[in-house]
């Protein structure tokens, strides 16, 4: 059986809304929203189909009714497509429609990555010096330790265990109601370009694709007859670090003289998928060109070892377009100083299995700390394995002309994004995750929300459609779940806060206030947890009705009745490419909150023109915000701030400056909202 049939057995399959309750939730998320153009008849449109559906009463006018029947004929189709997958196909509908978006997307991928980690851990500094290795030699022995670690871990059944599991530490658990295909999908795929539609490659090798200044080159790990057992790091770990270590060492030490190599065709995989696809396979066709691609797609993952390694840098993958290859889903880069990142492709998973990654190289990064002092005392120390043996270039064969300019080309597009985004990482240290639980009384995922909604009242003059990413662990379903959480609650919370004469001290109104809006903010998340969400379904539904659309209305295709050609053109004008359905579905503030052990700060990338990418963690004791704006930025300031902004000699708000002034003002709003409801203990005398 294999891993579809393991999952589809211990899951129940992602449920169908149907029509009547999506129109509900596009209702619901829709109607709270500021600067929606035609609302009301988007509003009334939902509702008249509702009741149509739910036989309202009275007369229902006879195109009402045909709206409906279309619906219901759109519904018909997707229950049946849904029943293929989840009995024959033993997948989810929502997995196999979304493996045909994005393995058929031919749109460039700007970053590559939507999720960029950053690593914490304890200092290496002690160890690095008597061993004499370097620092991001280290680090990455113990990255790579630890994920060749966990990627033999999940092909053990006995990981996906209680007893299994509670051989790990609590860090490095997993919940066993996750679907565990993703699992298998991120740690054990490679994704290969096509014409059309790529394809997937197992990846189960001991290589490793290390690139350097545009270089790359395939490193054999060092493993000393690693074994799968659950429990434990292993016989001879500590050897496995330390021999690895040396080889990236003296890698770093032989690749320190390299001039930059502008030529490396790799640039393509985060370009236009069409134009990768397109090189691929003419790369294929041609002898040396070929087995350098495939020793590249053989590898497990890959690390990056940059020159220069700053936040905003490591969004984009990097110093050079050329270190950066997201056809493998994991990729870690590392600077001289010994900082690193994971950087992860997430169609394939959500955030639990980047949380398990990153707690298994800290869990490794924390066990070498406190063991390596005994390995004074052994005689491999100071071995150093066969380098040549290990390690070698990997080099493509000669490159046409027209491939050259494409690569041109795309390096400058890529310097182009680079040049037009900025990251601002702000950490809020006066209270956590547990001051606002014990002494607000919410959740704090709600609480932040409010914050985010205040600060765009405050900076934008309104609340626009804001994305969550939702886990959907319960169901096999292959993607989160869109959580919308501007709410009419978050809109009063709003007006209540700016309306306080003193914003210091507890206020009733708002406390009441935040606390409704945390009881919809966990309705919502409820609701869509059990699988009666909008845009999952409203992508589903927008597929079949793309595809009546065009064979209904082709030349060729036989005439329509008249009755079912005017609801199919009402239903797409009123619903599918309505101005109310984009404008919910842009994402002015794109959320996703990643927090766990091993990760200090993560970024989340914005998604649209005027949009801020927010990446947010939620430690016991701090909270961490890493914020990502294009500096074309273009949505004015309207809000309460604009003249304080002004007097600041901050004119407008596109630029540099948005990702710090939307971090000024969400800051100043966590603040606000945390002393205007926080009960807190009377001091003792």
């Amino acid at each position: 059986m294999g891993p579809h049939g393991d999952t589809a057995s211990r899951l129940s399959q992602l449920p169908l809304p149907d029509v009547a309750t999506l129109l509900k939730r596009y209702v619901e998320f829709l109607d709270p929203l500021d600067g929606v153009d035609g609302k009301e008849t988007a509003v009334n449109f939902a509702q008249q189909v509702t009741r149509c559906l739910r036989g309202g009463d009275g007369e229902v006018p006879p195109e009402w009714r045909g709206i409906a029947e279309y619906f219901c004929f759109l519904e018909q189709y997707a229950r049946e497509y849904k029943r293929i997958c989840n009995n024959l196909l033993r997948t989810s509908h929502m997995a196999a429609l979304w493996n045909s978006f994005y393995l058929g997307n031919r749109s460039a991928l700007p970053f590559g990555w939507n999720y960029t980690l950053y690593l914490d851990g304890p200092s290496l500094e002690q160890p690095c010096q008597q061993l004499n290795i370097s620092l991001p030699a280290l680090r990455a022995a113990i990255i790579g330790a630890a994920s060749f670690h966990l990627r033999r871990l999940v092909k053990n059944p006995r990981f996906f265990t209680l007893e299994g599991q509670s051989r790990l530490p609590t860090s490095c658990r997993v919940d066993l109601k996750l679907c565990r295909d993703q699992l298998t999908r991120l740690f054990r795929t490679v994704r290969i370009p096509h014409l059309g539609m790529d394809g997937l490659r197992w990846s189960c090798t001991n290589k490793v694709l290390i690139l350097r200044r545009g270089h790359p080159f395939v490193l054999d790990w060092v493993s000393f007859g690693a074994e799968d057992e659950v429990s434990g790091l292993g016989l001879r770990w500590l050897e496995e670090v330390v021999a690895n270590a040396r080889l990236i060492n003296a890698f770093i030490c032989e690749t320190s003289t390299l001039s930059l190599q502008r030529e490396n065709p790799l640039v393509f995989s985060s370009g236009c998928r069409g134009t990768w696809a397109r090189i691929f396979e003419r790369l294929w066709n041609e002898g040396t060109s070929k087995a350098a691609l495939d020793d590249i797609t053989s590898c497990s993952f890959s690390i990056c070892l940059d020159d220069e390694m700053d936040p905003a840098l490591s969004l984009h993958g990097g110093k050079y377009p050329e270190n950066r290859y997201p056809d493998i889903n994991v990729m870690y880069m590392l600077n001289p100083a010994g900082g690193a990142s994971c950087n992860m492709e997430h169609s394939w998973g959500d955030g639990s299995t980047m949380l398990l990654v990153c707690s298994m190289i800290h869990h490794y990064a924390v066990s070498f700390c406190k063991e390596y002092i005994a390995l004074d005392r052994t005689a491999w120390i100071n071995s150093l394995p066969d380098y040549k043996s290990h390690v070698r270039p990997v080099q493509f064969g000669s490159l046409t002309e027209d491939i050259l300019d494409a690569i041109a080309e795309c390096r400058q597009a890529h310097q182009r994004h680079v040049d037009n985004t900025e990251l601002t990482v702000r950490n809020i240290c006066a209270f956590g995750r547990n001051e606002i639980k014990r002494h607000c009384r919410v959740s704090p995922e709600a609480f932040v929300h409010a914050a985010f909604h205040l600060a765009q009242r405050r900076l934008f003059g309104d609340q626009r459609s804001t994305y969550c990413a939702l886990l959907m662990k319960k169901y096999h379903h292959g993607r989160t779940e869109t959580l919308r959480t501007v709410t009419q609650e978050t809109q009063a919370l709003a007006d209540l806060v700016e309306s306080a004469e003193n914003t210091k001290v507890f206020d009733q109104a708002v406390a009441v206030a935040l606390q409704k809006a945390n009881e919809e903010h966990c309705r919502r998340i409820a609701v869509c947890r059990a699988g009666e969400g909008f845009h999952r379904a409203v992508t589903f539904l927008r597929r079949l009705h793309n595809v009546a659309k065009e064979r209904f209305t082709r030349a060729t295709s036989p005439p329509l009745a008249s009755d079912f050609s005017k609801a199919l053109a009402f239903v797409d004008a009123l619903f599918f490419d309505s101005s109310s359905l984009r404008e919910l579905s842009c994402d002015y503030l794109s959320t996703s909150n990643i927090t766990g052990s091993g990760i200090a700060s993560f970024c989340f990338t914005a998604t649209h023109p005027d949009g801020i990418g927010i990446g947010y963690s939620l430690f016991p004791d701090h909270l961490t915000f890493a914020f990502s704006a294009h500096k074309s930025f273009a949505r004015p300031l309207k809000g309460t701030w604009k003249n304080k902004l002004v007097d600041e000699g901050v004119a407008k708000s596109g630029g540099r400056h948005i990702c710090q002034l939307y971090a000024d003002a969400l800051e100043q709003s966590l603040y606000d909202l945390y002393r205007l409801s926080a009960v807190l203990p009377t001091p003792k005398l």
